[in-house]
C-alpha cells in the first residue's frame, strides 16, 4: 500500500489555493480525507483512516501517530515578515477569528502607544 500524503497547510502561505488547484486534482475525491481539524478526524476509526491517500489541515507534525502509516509530508513555506503581517491583516478584517477581540485590544501596545 503506498504511503499517504499530509499536506501541513500553514495559514496564510497559499496552501487553499494548492490545495484545492492542485491536490483536489491528483486525487479521486473517496481518497481525500474532507476533514480539516483534530476535533473532525479523531472519531474515525483507523480503518476509515488508511482509506484516504491525501490529508490536509491544521493538523501539526505529529498528525501521523494517528495513521496507519506514517504520511509523506507536504507544505509551504513563505517569508515569516509577510506571512506575519498577512496574518495579521487577515485577523484584523475577520470579526469571527478567534483571535480578532485580543489583536484590537493589543493595537495600541503593538504600535507603541501606552495609556500610562
Amino acid at each position: 500500500m503506498p504511503k499517504p500524503y499530509y499536506f501541513l497547510h500553514i495559514p496564510k502561505t497559499a496552501g487553499k489555493t494548492f490545495s484545492v488547484s492542485v491536490l483536489q486534482k491528483l486525487f479521486n475525491l473517496d481518497e481525500i480525507c474532507l476533514s480539516y481539524h483534530y476535533p473532525e478526524i479523531l472519531p474515525i476509526p483507523p480503518a476509515e483512516l488508511s482509506k484516504f491517500r491525501l490529508f490536509r489541515g491544521h493538523l501539526y507534525y505529529f498528525f501521523y501517530r494517528i495513521l496507519p502509516a506514517k504520511p509523506v509530508y507536504l507544505t509551504f513555506l513563505r517569508d515569516p515578515v509577510e506571512r506575519t503581517l498577512s496574518l495579521y491583516d487577515h485577523i484584523c478584517r475577520a470579526p469571527q477569528h478567534f483571535q480578532h477581540d485580543a489583536m484590537h485590544a493589543q493595537l495600541p501596545e503593538l504600535l507603541g502607544h501606552r495609556d500610562d
